[in-house]
């Protein structure tokens, strides 16, 4: 896939020509020569000049739309499991140490949502498309889409009760009784749902757990060391509002 790590000031930002659009910035900060990310640096980086909004996640299907009219800026933050939104000078951002960074960008607006097993379950992805779609009057075919880097389907052990939530396309038996769950297709099967082409979804093969040098892992650390750091900005030629 078409992606490079590049340095942007103080952060290691991976980036996707997937979503090379007029107007429209993007990243996933992750770690720099192996150092924890720190959160208070990142969300000061980011927001130097700009309108930031952090999400408090609430593993749900809850999606926040970030219009002239919103005011939770950080440091306060928003319960959701998504932001969109059309406004310049705003960066929405979401982070993640395992579940899913979905980034949905059209020309003039921006779309991110935090999927873990939770989110994947309620179909957070495709319903956050779908009003992408209305409310930025986009064609979703038209929508381009990256599932950034994730627990990978061989990493991620889950119980019964989870694992029955899913459809058996995305999810194994072990010999043990354990499944392993595949986020990242269950995550494409939903945008495509929701009307992205096919060539327009891009799926990192970049695993979390695998990745030490790159990527946070919960299921590897234990314990939350830091996360990675989705962010996307729409700019002033393409304001929606």
């Amino acid at each position: 896939m078409s992606w490079r790590l590049a340095e942007r000031g103080c952060l290691a930002v991976i980036e996707y020509d997937q979503l090379r659009l007029p107007g429209v910035r993007h990243g996933c900060v992750v770690k720099r020569a192996g150092r924890d990310i720190d959160e208070h640096e990142v969300y000061s980086a980011l927001g130097r000049g700009k309108r930031l909004v952090v999400t408090e996640q609430t593993h749900s299907d809850q999606v926040a739309v970030v219009d002239d009219g919103f005011a939770t800026h950080y440091p306060a933050r928003v319960g959701a499991d998504g932001l969109m939104t059309g406004r310049p000078g705003t960066v929405i951002t979401i982070h993640t140490a395992d579940c899913v960074p979905v980034l949905v960008a059209a020309p003039g607006a921006a779309l991110l949502v935090h999927a873990g097993w939770r989110g994947s379950a309620q179909g957070i992805a495709g319903k956050a498309v779908r009003e992408f779609a209305r409310r930025y009057a986009v064609d979703p075919a038209e929508v381009r889409a990256v599932i950034g880097p994730c627990i990978g389907p061989e990493c991620y052990e889950v119980g019964t009760d989870v694992a029955k939530l899913f459809s058996g396309r995305v999810k194994h038996e072990r010999p043990d009784g354990k499944w392993l769950l595949d986020l990242r297709t269950a995550n494409r099967d939903q945008l495509a749902a929701a009307g992205i082409r096919p060539e327009n979804i891009v799926v990192s093969d970049h695993c979390t757990r695998c990745r030490n040098d790159l990527f946070h892992s919960y299921r590897r650390e234990g314990r939350l060391r830091g996360t990675m750091i989705a962010f996307m900005e729409v700019g002033d030629e393409h304001h929606r509002y």
